[in-house]
């Protein structure tokens, strides 16, 4: 499996997005990479594709390991069981394949990144279908692009501000809270009781984050 220094950011690294949000990454274990909120909130994604908590890890994706380190070409593919919208059991194809190298400009700067397509193709009469792409900054250890297919109500987004730290920090220890984001979207600050970066519901037998 990749060392966490081959996936998460370095402690002290901030993202920030034209959503309001920002991660400010503080630490590593395995997939999960441990980053605070605008509110100062410790949260977590896992492979940077999934928010800490969700439900998908506990249905074996540590296979999206196996993309690291990234090449042009490789793939990784897993099956998601749920249940629509109408309550009927159902399942998902879930796969993440690293297309190609791209030169990338963002309001954050210009940056070489991996462009990386996630596919969501409906099993069992479910004809759901959906295909976003995220775009990876090795030097930066996060996304710094995410486009979303069109007919879903994911937002996309791109860096407005990336800061990276001139030496290495001692990571600091992750306590027990995570968002409930399931989108790579970091969270904003918090106007109310509602959590930033949720997906919307489920619809037309759409895969749950």
């Amino acid at each position: 499996p990749p060392t966490t220094s081959e996936i998460c950011p370095k402690p002290g690294t901030v993202v920030e997005t034209w959503l309001g949000g920002s991660f400010r990454f503080t630490s590593g274990d395995g997939l999960r990479c441990w980053y605070r909120t605008p509110d100062g909130e410790l949260s977590s994604r896992y492979a940077h594709f999934l928010s800490g908590d969700s439900a998908w890890v506990a249905q074996g994706v540590d296979i999206l390991g196996k993309l690291w380190p990234l090449q042009p070409g490789k793939d990784v593919w897993f099956t998601i069981e749920g249940v629509t919208d109408a309550g009927y059991p159902t399942s998902w194809d879930q796969g993440f394949t690293v297309v190609r190298r791209e030169r990338i400009t963002v309001p954050a700067g210009t940056f070489d990144t991996y462009v990386i397509t996630w596919q969501e193709p409906g099993r069992l009469n479910n004809d759901w279908e959906a295909t976003h792409t995220f775009c990876f900054a090795p030097d930066v250890g996060y996304f710094v692009k995410f486009k979303p297919a069109w007919h879903v109500m994911m937002k996309g987004w791109e860096a407005t501000g990336v800061v990276q730290p001139r030496e290495d920090l001692v990571a600091t220890q992750p306590g027990a809270k995570t968002e409930q984001s399931g989108s790579s979207a970091p969270p904003q600050r918090r106007k109310s009781t509602t959590k930033s970066g949720n997906l919307p519901p489920r619809s037309n037998g759409k895969s749950p984050k």
